[in-house]
């Protein structure tokens, strides 16, 4: 997670490299493709959608596809609070890369319905901070980004069932930690695989699967 780029003092749970992708939505199907960088203008465009979805039906499921290597936290948590504050219950499937500010929002979809690709990279990381200031300046944005640290890992705990100091280890290891998607789900950040690998037919199509979507039916930078 890290601050905007524009801002001197930048927290970060990231490498600086994510893509800002894009958001796009399928109305009819209720789909919102969250393949991007988790910043203001992209968070903005999925609650712009998530509202309009509910305003059409308050109460049929919203199916989040995820893909993303993370991002800012105040938009990773603008983006959690409209999730648990809308009444549609959100599906969130995770595809391809899950990482860091992703990780949370994956983990606050409904619970039961949160899905995870059998090949996907789901990464968390610890804080990392770029600072320049007097002393005074610095400990002020320490202290800012150790309480939006709590922050994140009260929300992990609260999403995944899992004790927060299992989040507070992984967050502490120096180096990037890639979780395996059966390790998401004894975490808690995931609900089950999209399909079973091993029952994938000859033409590369899972024949046991059942299908995912149903047509009727401060600023800081955690990438």
């Amino acid at each position: 997670m890290s601050r905007q780029p524009t801002d001197e003092k930048a927290t970060m749970m990231d490498d600086d490299s994510a893509s800002s992708g894009t958001v796009s939505t399928e109305y009819d199907e209720r789909i919102i493709y969250f393949t991007c960088e988790v910043s203001e203008s992209t968070v903005s465009n999925a609650i712009a959608s998530m509202f309009t979805l509910q305003h059409r039906d308050a109460f049929k499921p919203i199916y989040m596809v995820i893909e993303t290597f993370g991002g800012y936290v105040d938009s990773m948590f603008s983006l959690y609070d409209a999730m648990k504050f809308i009444t549609c219950p959100i599906h969130t499937i995770a595809l391809g890369k899950v990482m860091s500010a992703g990780v949370l929002i994956l983990a606050a979809g409904e619970k039961g319905h949160r899905l995870i690709a059998p090949h996907a990279r789901i990464m968390t990381h610890a804080s990392s901070m770029s600072l320049s200031g007097n002393a005074f300046e610095i400990k002020n944005e320490l202290a800012e980004a150790e309480r939006q640290e709590n922050m994140w890992l009260d929300a992990m705990a609260t999403e995944t069932g899992t004790k927060r100091q299992v989040f507070e280890e992984l967050n502490n290891c120096l180096v990037d930690q890639y979780l395996a998607p059966q390790k998401c789900i004894e975490l808690g950040i995931a609900d089950r695989l999209m399909y079973d690998p091993k029952q994938v037919g000859l033409k590369g199509r899972a024949v046991t699967r059942k299908p995912i979507v149903h047509a009727t039916g401060h600023r800081v930078k955690k990438s």
